[in-house]
């Protein structure tokens, strides 16, 4: 995460919004198209890490820094949660936030290292947490429900 200043309160710098941008498209990430719709200014700006904004900022840096291979992933859930949608919405984006740290897992460690299943057992625990605490930081958007017309 990049140094802070007193005019920028951002947890990312330029930089790191490119590279984990980067990153997203040379994994493959779910949704990462969604980030060619802001500039790296507007993700600096959405994006905060890994946790909520309601969460103290030591804690959401203290969990970005010990999940680094979760924020290329964090980084497209971040832009899905500020775009926002309904109910059905939400639960799609907190599955492709663990399906993108399962994935980066794999692409990114071999078999053999145990970094790999512990990506994986964080992404299950950050989906739940997600699915249990996401709706305060989900912003709700009217939706076109087939089932609701």
């Amino acid at each position: 995460m990049g140094e802070k200043s007193g005019e920028n309160s951002s947890a990312y710098t330029v930089g790191e919004i490119v590279a984990l941008r980067r990153e997203a498209e040379q994994l493959q990430l779910c949704g990462r198209s969604k980030l060619d719709s802001y500039t790296p200014a507007e993700l600096q700006e959405i994006c905060n890490g890994i946790g909520a904004d309601w969460m103290p900022e030591i804690m959401r840096e203290l969990l970005t820094a010990l999940s680094p291979f979760a924020e290329a992933a964090a980084m497209i859930h971040d832009v899905e949660y500020f775009e926002g949608g309904g109910a059905s919405e939400r639960e799609a984006a907190d599955r492709r936030f663990r399906e993108n740290i399962v994935r980066t897992a794999k692409r990114s460690y071999g078999w053999y290292h145990p970094l790999r299943y512990l990506a994986m057992v964080r992404a299950e625990c950050f989906y739940l947490l997600l699915r249990t605490f996401g709706t305060a930081a989900w912003k709700e958007r009217e939706v076109a429900d087939a089932e609701h017309q």
